[in-house]
């Protein structure tokens, strides 16, 4: 008995702790480097399809940080609309 239960043990530490983090699975963005996350159980890159069009994503802490490009403004994980098209033409 003693030896079915140890046996039980060593198969629920190595599905549990060592062997997710051995092949790159996660179950906390802790599990990961600082530059990737965890998701859906595997460590990624945050910044995959996380920032809008015109805008560049940097990974930091787990999640994206995303900016405007340069000549763009707007909400970077919306969207980025060039400086100038937000002027309104009557008013030149």
């Amino acid at each position: 008995m003693n030896r079915i239960f140890f046996a039980l043990l060593i198969i629920s530490a190595l599905t549990t702790e060592i062997l997710p983090a051995f092949i790159g699975k996660c179950r906390l963005d802790d599990d990961c480097s600082i530059d990737q996350a965890c998701v859906d159980g595997i460590c990624d890159d945050p910044c995959d399809e996380s920032c809008a069009e015109n805008s560049s994503c940097t990974p930091l802490y787990h999640g994206a940080y995303c900016i405007c490009n340069d000549g763009f403004t707007g909400d970077p994980f919306e969207k980025c609309y060039e400086i100038f098209d937000q002027i309104d033409e009557n008013l030149l």
